[in-house]
């Protein structure tokens, strides 16, 4: 028989000159920054409000990011139509909402697909990817 126990690693406390240097933070929330490796307060403010102009890495760091924009700029030049793909977790649904505003924004005529869980499974599938084909659509965005 297989052995499928976890093997739980317990994070070290919090130590107490980092929980009295914030006694207006609840301890909970101040292990959870500890053990991120957040233990000042430069770190955590800057966690807790980040200045996005200047914490961001640059998105044409992505591989291709160039190209995806150029063919994002023709679906809108041509009005096409475009689905977004998204995922049923939280940040999936999060995201399928987010890029449909954004392309909206654009003016695109957009749709989201969120499979079901139970019966689709995760991620694309040969079946959906036919209905896509079916329902022409012309860009495909798939998130999570």
């Amino acid at each position: 028989m297989s052995n499928n126990l976890k093997n739980w690693q317990i994070k070290n406390k919090i130590p107490a000159e980092i929980s009295d240097s914030f006694p207006k933070v609840n301890n909970v929330i101040l292990q959870l920054f500890y053990n991120r490796g957040l233990t000042d307060k430069k770190q955590i403010d800057d966690f807790l409000n980040p200045d996005f102009e200047k914490q961001l890495f640059d998105p044409f760091l992505f591989k291709d990011m160039e190209q995806a924009l150029k063919r994002l700029f023709i679906a809108v030049e041509k009005r096409e139509r475009v689905l977004v793909y998204g995922d049923y977790d939280a940040d999936g649904v999060c995201s399928t909402g987010i890029l449909y505003a954004a392309l909206k924004g654009l003016g695109l005529e957009v749709e989201t697909y969120i499979p079901f869980r139970e019966t689709e499974g995760y991620g694309l599938n040969t079946k959906i990817v036919q209905q896509i084909i079916d329902q022409k659509f012309s860009l495909v965005f798939t998130v999570d």
